[in-house]
């Protein structure tokens, strides 16, 4: 082939025998693998040799020898536009884009746990229309979740770890209403937060949604809802975060993580970060963070964090000797947001070791249900800052309903930076 770079061939036959199947009527019984992987080395070649037509013809296993003589001089001849050609029976087969058939009546899918404490309790059901609890308040819409964002609650739900009730898989979502309220409008998009958004059709609070900022897609808009309401409690309502302060958020390529840099970013304040591989650290180097340190080995993170000196506020999802060693770094009045759902430290033991600060234990779940309104207005403020550039979405890694068990694992893992996105599209 580097030969022909200098010659002057501008045609290639490939002759294959039962590499490729065919519509169903005119399927090829065995299927020559050796064969098939000639095809794809055609399609490198096209893009290396783009002066020479490559053109791949697959023949029926029973063709005769007049056969394949024959079809070759009517390929050779016809040069039609085709590189990729199929004969069956004196068939000629082209390569076309279609519909398919069996797509037509796919119906959205539930997600739900069938059994916990490993990904393989995830339950996948195609439904064929939504299918309402009625919460019985005057204030309930009913949406269609189009796209839904998995996170570690759901985790720790799945494998039956979460304390308390966490109810079914799903909270941030975005979709649209479908059916009109005094607030929404059928078929109007919005993103929020409801109760098993992993299912097709779910139902929530009027004020536990709000109409999707303009410009941004049904997955970016679920990427939104839980982090950044998170952050904006946590470090502007709690913490009060001012200009010039430093902060530590500790795992900071997941959702809350990331969308607190944002904020901290935008406020002034200076950030200190730790996440837990190179791949994360790079990443947070091309946000411009450049204090970086580890999630994974505390002593490390100790000795860092004797370089950096101390800090403000720190926003924590850790556990064990993380929490100690980032109660040291913090300065006198220093401000402790914990956000964590499992494993972590009391109130009474965190203000033995440090009476001087200010310790506060934030669950964005608990605090919406007692106060709905609240929630409501941290919603639209998060829709305004999406709106004006001061937030935008989170990247995201987005799977099919039908590959929530892979999703859940990656997340389960921790190979994710940003956001796992489920989208339940038909």
């Amino acid at each position: 082939l580097n030969q022909c770079r200098t010659t002057k061939i501008k045609l290639c036959l490939i002759l294959t025998k039962a590499a490729v199947h065919i519509k169903a009527t005119h399927k090829t019984q065995h299927l020559n693998s050796e064969q098939a992987a000639v095809w794809g080395w055609a399609r490198c070649a096209r893009l290396e040799f783009p002066q020479i037509k490559f053109i791949c013809i697959d023949i029926d296993e029973n063709a005769t020898k007049l056969d394949i003589k024959q079809i070759v001089n009517a390929e050779a001849n016809s040069l039609d536009g085709e590189t990729e050609i199929a004969w069956r029976k004196n068939k000629r087969f082209v390569l076309r884009l279609v519909n398919n058939p069996l797509l037509k009546n796919i119906s959205p899918f539930d997600i739900s746990i069938k059994f916990r404490g490993s990904t393989q309790g995830i339950e996948i059901k195609p439904i064929s229309e939504g299918v309402f609890i009625s919460l019985n308040d005057i204030n309930t819409v009913h949406c269609r979740c189009l796209a839904c964002s998995i996170n570690f609650r759901d985790v720790l739900n799945l494998m039956g770890r979460y304390p308390g009730d966490a109810g079914m898989l799903g909270s941030d979502f975005a979709g649209v209403i479908t059916k009109s309220t005094s607030r929404f409008k059928l078929g109007q998009r919005v993103f929020g937060i409801a109760n098993g958004s992993l299912k097709a059709f779910c139902e929530t609070k009027e004020d536990f949604i709000a109409p999707m900022p303009k410009g941004i897609s049904f997955e970016e808009a679920a990427t939104t809802p839980v982090v950044f309401c998170t952050v904006i409690a946590s470090l502007k309502q709690i913490a009060k975060l001012q200009p010039g302060e430093t902060i530590l958020i500790h795992s900071c390529c997941g959702g809350v993580g990331l969308a607190a840099i944002q904020l901290a970013q935008f406020t002034g304040s200076k950030v200190v970060t730790t996440v837990g591989n190179e791949e994360k650290i790079q990443y947070l180097r091309r946000m411009g963070i450049r204090n970086i340190s580890t999630s994974r080995n505390a002593e490390a993170f100790a000795e860092y964090m004797l370089k950096i000196g101390e800090i403000d506020v720190v926003l924590n999802a850790l556990v064990g000797k993380y929490i100690e060693f980032s109660l040291n770094a913090l300065k006198h009045r220093g401000r402790f947001v914990e956000i964590g759902k499992n494993d972590t430290t009391s109130a009474l033991s965190v203000l033995k070791c440090r009476k001087d600060i200010k310790y506060c234990k934030f669950a964005l779940d608990l605090k919406m249900k007692e106060n709905s309104k609240w929630f409501c207005q941290i919603l639209n403020t998060l829709k305004l800052n999406l709106q004006t550039g001061c937030s935008f979405p989170l990247p995201m890694l987005n799977f099919h309903a039908f590959a929530t068990k892979i999703a859940f694992s990656k997340l389960q893992f921790g190979n994710n930076i940003g956001k796992t996105i489920i989208v339940n599209k038909i």
